[in-house]
């Protein structure tokens, strides 16, 4: 099943937190079919932070919904 997600980040090393992140994607056996270029977006509530840089993948995968958001969730953290 293709999937789009979207990347997002406004902390410390910014590149290197998305380039983690596809990584981390990557190495939960999900395949990446392709992904946007990388932009930067303004914050909309809280105006007095960082700047995010922001991707967008799209993704293939046969993990059900629940799991995957699961997975996705721990990648965060991480």
């Amino acid at each position: 099943m293709s999937i789009f997600i979207s990347l997002g980040t406004n902390i410390k090393d910014r590149l290197k937190n998305l380039d983690t992140a596809i990584n981390l994607i990557k190495s939960k056996n999900i395949d990446i079919l392709s992904s946007s270029k990388t932009y930067e977006t303004s914050p909309i509530k809280n105006l007095n932070q960082p700047f995010f840089l922001n991707k967008i993948l799209m993704i293939d995968t046969i993990i059900m919904p629940d799991d995957f958001l699961t997975i996705l969730k721990l990648i965060e953290k991480e």
